[in-house]
């Protein structure tokens, strides 16, 4: 395994990351699946976009559990594509799918990659 040690103070990227862990039911899982993904182009197509990963749980007792994770190049362009005028209606989409939703915005602290 590789390991990067990193200064304190210091991260491996200037990304800023997007968290949203979503509490669906669970006929809804796949559904909300495919509108993310339907809405990836969109994202894509947004200047600082880096990455963008849809996760679902995979034990029965948490099936109704949805976790989506972006990478933007900075705090800036993840704020240009909220207020995008498009933003909303694409949001208002993704709410008709959801019971809940828990965002929150990190930076990477430490990436450790095997080889």
């Amino acid at each position: 395994m590789s390991v990067q040690i990193h200064p304190e103070g210091s991260k491996p990227t200037p990304y800023i990351t997007l968290i949203n862990h979503i509490t669906v039911l669970p006929a809804n899982i796949s559904p909300l699946c495919a509108f993310v993904q339907a809405q990836l182009p969109w994202f894509a197509a947004q200047p600082g976009f880096i990455s963008y990963a849809i996760h679902r749980t995979v034990a029965d007792d948490e099936a109704s559990r949805v976790v989506l994770y972006q990478q933007w190049a900075s705090k800036a362009d993840l704020q240009a594509m909220r207020t995008h005028p498009e933003f909303k209606d694409r949001l208002a989409g993704f709410r008709s799918f959801i019971e809940s939703a828990q965002v929150a915005l990190y930076d990477v602290v430490d990436v450790r990659i095997a080889e």
